[in-house]
C-alpha cells in the first residue's frame, strides 16, 4: 500500500491487541496491510443512490483482475504486465466508451491506454481509503472482540462529524489484517478483505479475442 495513512500512535503497553485504543488498532492494521503483496476483495457501494460492487485480486504493483457492477451493469476488468484491458456488457459499454454497444464485440476484450477508473479500482489501498479516510478525523470506539467467519477480530466503531459510521474488523492475531469494513448513510458500503498474499495468476486475455480502443471503429459494428 503505497499510499496508505501512517499513524504515529503505535501499539505498546502489556495488554493485549484487543484492548489497545482505536488509533492503535488501527496504525497496526495499516502497517501490516502495507506490507502485503495482494488481496482479494468484495466491495459493495453506494454513491448518490447508485450501487457499484467489486469483486477483484487486487495486488501492491497495482495489477487486478475480477469484475466490477456499476448499477446492475458489468465489466470484466484485467490489468497486468503495464497494460490493460476490459470487457464490458451492453450495460456498462456506453459508461465507458460514451457509445451504444458494439454487436459483434460481446466476447471481446478492449485495451486501453490509461483508464482512471481502473487506477482506482486496481489500488489495494483504495477500499480502506474510501471507508475510513483519515481514523483521526472521526471519533473512534473499540467496541471489543467477536468471531468473524472463526476468526477473532477486534472491532473498531467510528463517527464522522457528519454522522456517517464507520466499522472495522481487525484481525487480533499478528498480522492484523483488515478483515471487513462497513459504511452506514447515502453513501453506505460493505466491503470483505480475504486470501491475504494468495496465489496470484493474472494473465492477459487471448490476443485473437482483444481489440485496442483505437481502433474502434464503424467497422466493428
Amino acid at each position: 500500500m503505497a499510499a496508505v495513512l501512517v499513524l504515529t500512535s503505535a501499539v505498546t503497553g502489556c495488554a493485549g491487541f484487543e484492548q489497545e485504543t482505536p488509533l492503535s488498532v488501527l496504525a497496526a492494521a495499516e502497517q501490516d496491510m502495507a506490507a502485503l503483496d495482494s488481496v482479494r476483495l468484495r466491495t459493495e457501494e453506494y454513491d448518490e443512490g447508485v450501487k457499484e460492487t467489486r469483486d477483484l485480486l487486487v495486488t501492491s504493483d497495482g495489477e487486478c483482475a475480477g469484475t466490477v457492477t456499476t448499477d446492475g451493469a458489468s465489466l470484466e476488468v484485467i490489468r497486468t504486465g503495464g497494460r490493460t484491458w476490459v470487457r464490458p456488457d451492453e450495460g456498462s459499454w456506453p459508461q465507458i466508451f460514451d457509445g451504444p454497444p458494439m454487436s459483434n464485440l460481446a466476447d471481446t476484450w478492449v485495451q486501453l491506454d490509461t483508464s482512471a477508473l481502473l487506477d482506482r479500482l486496481c489500488d489495494l489501498d483504495d477500499p480502506y481509503l474510501e471507508f475510513v479516510g483519515n481514523p483521526r478525523d472521526l471519533d473512534l470506539e473499540n467496541v471489543g472482540t467477536e468471531q468473524l467467519a472463526g476468526v477473532e477480530v477486534v472491532r473498531i466503531r467510528g463517527e464522522s462529524d457528519d454522522g456517517v459510521m464507520v466499522s472495522v474488523a481487525v484481525d487480533v492475531d499478528d498480522p492484523h489484517h483488515v478483515l471487513e469494513m462497513e459504511l452506514t448513510g447515502a453513501d453506505r458500503g460493505h466491503a470483505e478483505l480475504y486470501d491475504f498474499d494468495g496465489t496470484v495468476r493474472i494473465k492477459p486475455p487471448d490476443p485473437a479475442h482483444v481489440v485496442h480502443v483505437d481502433d474502434l471503429s464503424a467497422t466493428h459494428r
